[in-house]
């Protein structure tokens, strides 16, 4: 076999790109199982408890409502911030690529002349990542917003109801603004394929190495109220051990 004509056919090409893909459904896939096995290994489900049990102190707590507004508004402006990116480095890749001016000679009934048009194709994937991390991290901000009316109306009151609302919403907006940053981190594999699409395996490999170091929990204070063990978690506190609003 001739590696360099392998290399450069750009039917091969997509074998980059499809196992790229895959490493990143893998990962995505290996913290649903881990984070179900044993939550506070996993930071995603950490911060959702977290969250929880802010909810639960903050609602009880009457003359909260500006400590709340402060909270919120700072998940809010990181959202924010996230989707106005998304969406100017999207019309920006349509700009300059020509990408929609390039639509209308495509024979869309021909799969040989998509495949045959791979650049098109990494700029199709780019311009979706760069939509989906704009889409999500909007719907973050929608139900960041919702939670803290939900939250500002029940402080001072026991309405359990109401707080598992909140609760759901709140951790809602956080899984939505995560997939978002997750979507928007994706494009640089894609951006590295433009050069070269082999390229795009390798460093798809070192951004799951980075996500795997700030998505796990490495290390638990001795003096917590939680232990973790490699089968799973035992937790202590009553409070942390619910899983209301980790559905969402």
């Amino acid at each position: 076999m001739d590696w360099a004509e392998f290399f450069n056919n750009p039917a091969s090409e997509w074998i980059s790109i499809a196992i790229s893909l895959l490493i990143m459904i893998a990962y995505e896939i290996y913290l649903v199982f881990v984070g179900s096995a044993a939550p506070y290994r996993i930071a995603q489900r950490t911060h959702a408890r977290m969250r929880a049990t802010w909810v639960r102190k903050i609602m009880a707590r009457p003359g909260t409502e500006v400590v709340i507004v402060q909270t919120l508004r700072n998940s809010l402006m990181a959202a924010s911030f996230m989707a106005s990116t998304s969406m100017l480095a999207l019309i920006g890749m349509l700009t300059l690529s020509g990408l929609g001016d390039n639509t209308g000679h495509w024979n869309f009934a021909s799969l040989t002349e998509l495949a045959t048009r791979l650049l098109d194709m990494k700029l199709i994937l780019l311009a979706l990542v760069f939509f989906a991390s704009f889409f999500f991290n909007t719907m973050a901000v929608r139900f960041y917003t919702h939670a803290g009316y939900m939250i500002s109306i029940g402080v001072g009151t026991d309405d359990p109801w109401r707080r598992s609302v909140a609760i759901a919403y709140l951790n809602r907006a956080g899984f939505q603004y995560s997939i978002g940053v997750r979507a928007f981190f994706f494009s640089f594999p894609i951006m590295v394929s433009l050069f070269n699409t082999w390229l795009m395996m390798p460093t798809t490999v070192f951004l799951v190495f980075l996500l795997y170091q700030f998505d796990r929990i490495p290390f638990v204070s001795p003096d917590a109220r939680v232990d973790v063990n490699p089968k799973g978690y035992r937790g202590t506190d009553p409070e942390q051990d619910s899983t209301e609003g980790l559905d969402a």
